[in-house]
């Protein structure tokens, strides 16, 4: 599938990595997300954990009234579908088409090449959101160089992001649920991509 594998990853998270790759196919660079060995027999552990403490908090006589076995339920499906990475590349794609119209860019996701454990995505070049926050407490002046580079105003950015947040969230009604600043590429012309 891949004609080059970069062996470090760019980028890690407590279920996985990701690695930059190139498709043998058409020379496209690519964003490999690939979770990591044994996530979901931790997953497995933790949930156990929890589901006991929940299933003993309807002993708390201020608390009957919860429902607390269909709370488990939910969590069960919840973390389910956070190691099932189908589910994120299916949401990638329903965001990636909602969001054009906000012209808000969202990583294209190689349907064919993503399965239970492995999201292939376009790679995307640009500036991360957490390195330009980094660099702008020590160097402010060497961002304001860049952003005049590449013709981005940060309030624009802004502006444009909490937009997009409320029209997801009010809306669409389907929000992106890991909004923070690694998430956030800062492209040219004051445009950003959703991670």
């Amino acid at each position: 599938v891949f004609d080059y594998w970069e062996e470090m990853p760019f980028a890690a998270a407590s279920i996985s990595q990701v690695h930059r790759a190139r498709l043998r196919a058409n020379g496209r660079w690519v964003a490999v997300k690939v979770q990591r060995p044994g996530i979901q027999e931790v997953f497995a552990r933790d949930l156990g954990l929890i589901s006991a403490i929940l299933r003993r908090m309807h002993y708390i006589p201020g608390l009957r009234f919860i429902t607390w076995d269909g709370m488990v339920r939910e969590l069960e499906r919840m973390m389910g579908e956070e190691i099932d990475y189908r589910y994120e590349a299916a949401n990638m794609r329903r965001m990636r088409k909602l969001l054009r119209k906000h012209k808000v860019y969202v990583p294209k996701p190689y349907r064919r090449l993503c399965t239970q454990h492995i999201i292939v995505m376009e790679f995307i070049p640009g500036v991360l959101m957490t390195d330009y926050l980094t660099v702008n407490r020590s160097d402010p002046a060497r961002v304001q160089a860049w952003c005049n580079a590449n013709h981005i105003e940060p309030s624009k950015v802004g502006s444009r992001l909490m937009r997009s947040f409320y029209r997801q969230l009010f809306e669409d009604n389907l929000f992106h649920g890991d909004l923070h600043p690694g998430n956030i590429m800062l492209l040219r012309d004051s445009r950003f991509a959703l991670i």
